[in-house]
C-alpha cells in the first residue's frame, strides 16, 4: 500500500504540472505521501491484552 501511494505522488505532480496548476499537484503528491506514511507505520500495542 505504501509503494503505491508513493508512485502515485510522484505521477500526480508532473500531471497537474503540465495543466497548469502545479500548486495542486504538490498538495496532492504531499497527501499522498502522508497516506502512504500512514499506512507504513507500525500498529504497537494493537494486539495486546493487558
Amino acid at each position: 500500500m505504501m509503494r503505491v501511494m508513493f508512485i502515485l505522488a510522484a505521477l500526480c505532480i508532473p500531471f497537474f504540472a503540465y495543466i497548469d496548476k502545479g500548486a495542486t499537484g504538490i498538495l496532492l503528491g504531499l497527501f499522498f505521501m502522508i497516506l502512504g506514511a500512514f499506512f507504513s507505520k507500525p500498529r504497537f500495542g494493537r494486539d495486546r491484552k493487558n
